[in-house]
């Protein structure tokens, strides 16, 4: 992401991959957006690393997932 860092939301308004992506002022040139992992810790404290597309996302193919409060979204780069 361009701008890297916690982003604050309300509860009552919980964002969206793509709107978190935005509040961060999108992603670079060099985003892998194949790759995109949403880290979650369970209320057992175990963390799901959940893989998504935000290529597909945007193409309509899958469905922008909704963030929960303590999820970090990491946005790998690729090299070539």
């Amino acid at each position: 992401m361009k701008t890297p860092g916690r982003l604050e939301g309300r509860a009552s308004r919980p964002s969206s991959l793509l709107q978190a992506i935005a509040k961060a002022g999108g992603v670079t040139e060099r985003a892998n957006l194949k790759a995109i992992q949403i880290l979650r810790r369970g209320s057992d404290g175990t963390q799901a690393d959940l893989r998504v597309s935000l290529k597909k996302i945007r193409q309509g193919k899958d469905r922008d997932p909704m963030l929960e409060e303590g999820d970090v979204v990491v946005v790998p780069e690729t090299f070539f």
